[in-house]
C-alpha cells in the first residue's frame, strides 16, 4: 500500500513546492500577521526563533492540493472546502478575509486592536456600527483616536463579498480611510 502512495506523496510535495514558489514574493513575516489578523497569543505558544522563520501569505482562497486528480479520490471533499488557513512547511496561508489591513485606514496596530475586540474578519467589520468602532479606538489610547472609521464598514462589505475591484475603486476616493 505504501508503494502505491509514494508517487502521490511526491506529486503533493511538488505541488506544495510550486505553490510556495508562486507566493514567495507575497510572504510576510509572522510578526506582521500576528498583529494584523489578531493572532496575539501565538508568542505564548511558540518561541521567537520559530516565529521569526515563519512566513505568512494572505490569499483570496487558501490553496489546497488537487488530491482527487492526483489519484486520491477519498480526499476529494478536502479540496472543496474553504479554509481560514493552512500551513505548508514554514509558510502559513491565511484567508485574505481575515487581513483587515486591506481596509484603507487600518494598519497592523489597528487591525490587532479590532481583532482583540472581536472584529477579526471583513464580515464582522461590515456589521460594525460607527460608535462601536470609535469606542474600540478610544480604548486603545490617544494614538488610535486619530483614525476615522467612518468608511471601514462600507469597505469591509465589499471585501467580504470579494469585490476587490469595487473596494479598490472606493479606496481611490479615500485617504487614510477618509473621503477626499
Amino acid at each position: 500500500m505504501l508503494l502505491h502512495l509514494l508517487p502521490r506523496i511526491l506529486m503533493i510535495r511538488s505541488w506544495i513546492e510550486r505553490t510556495l514558489a508562486a507566493h514567495a514574493k507575497e510572504a510576510r513575516s509572522a510578526a506582521a500577521v500576528i498583529e494584523t489578523c489578531g493572532f496575539r497569543r501565538l508568542p505564548a505558544y511558540f518561541d521567537a526563533a520559530l516565529l521569526g522563520r515563519i512566513r505568512c501569505v494572505a490569499v483570496e482562497r487558501v490553496p489546497v492540493p488537487p488530491l482527487a486528480s492526483m489519484g486520491l479520490r477519498l480526499f476529494a471533499g478536502f479540496e472543496s472546502k474553504h479554509y481560514a488557513g493552512i500551513t505548508y512547511g514554514d509558510t502559513y496561508f491565511v484567508d485574505r478575509r481575515y487581513d483587515l489591513t486591506e481596509i484603507e485606514g487600518i494598519g497592523p496596530k489597528i487591525a490587532g486592536l479590532l481583532a482583540a475586540n472581536g472584529i477579526g474578519s471583513f464580515s464582522r467589520l461590515a456589521k460594525s456600527r460607527l460608535g462601536e468602532l470609535q469606542r474600540i479606538l478610544e480604548s486603545g489610547g490617544p494614538h488610535f483616536r486619530l483614525a476615522d472609521p467612518a468608511s471601514w464598514p462600507e469597505q469591509a462589505k465589499l471585501a467580504a463579498a470579494s469585490d476587490w475591484a469595487g473596494l479598490r475603486e472606493l479606496q481611490g476616493k479615500l485617504s487614510r480611510g477618509r473621503r477626499v
